[in-house]
């Protein structure tokens, strides 16, 4: 409610400076989201853990594969089993199903860590590029489009396509930092 409250606040008095100082106000809207998975740094980036997941994947898929095998056999052959194999097998199913969540976990963590990273290093990026681009087309504000939600209050509901910056900044951060993320050959 107070974001909400603010950002109408911040709209009113623009509306009402723009007259009193006789200049335009210019704004320019970006979809942030968009932005930085459109880079070339961001499609890198996007490669880079498409890879590492899809390599974590196969290593769950084989242990889960594993389980399910031990599954299978306490439920084929558990009457046939000595009390001691039975508890053994049970045992290992129990032991293999605890490693198999932490597994899957640690490597959910490393995935929205290095997710988070990298994101984080393209918006620095990025935002340096809008503030360069913002100063020298004159522009007073530059606002967020990505979020639309009714979650999310103060967001863009609606923009003239002409103010969308979008793909400009996509052309300018791919000139500005022309091979920073891009994955060597393989070889």
């Amino acid at each position: 409610m107070l974001k909400k409250m603010l950002f109408f606040v911040v709209a009113a008095s623009l509306t009402q400076l723009a007259p009193a100082q006789s200049a335009e106000i210019k704004i320019g809207v970006i979809n942030m989201q968009r932005a930085l998975t459109e880079t070339n740094d961001g499609k890198a980036a996007l490669e880079k853990l498409k890879v590492r997941l899809e390599a974590d994947y196969k290593v769950l898929q084989s242990r889960q594969d594993e389980l399910k095998k031990i599954e299978d056999e306490l439920t084929q052959q558990g009457y046939m089993l000595s009390e001691s194999a039975k508890a053994e097998k049970q045992e290992k199913l129990r032991h293999g199903a605890v490693d198999f969540q932490k597994f899957r976990e640690e490597k959910n963590k490393e995935f929205v860590g290095i997710q988070r990273e990298a994101t984080e290093r393209i918006m620095k990026k990025m935002m340096d590029q809008v503030k360069k681009y913002a100063k020298v087309s004159g522009l007073s504000l530059v606002l967020e489009s990505s979020f639309q939600t009714q979650a999310t209050p103060g967001s863009v509901v609606f923009s003239d396509e002409k103010l969308d910056i979008t793909d400009k900044m996509i052309e300018l951060y791919n000139k500005e930092t022309k091979g920073s993320e891009t994955p060597s050959p393989a070889k």
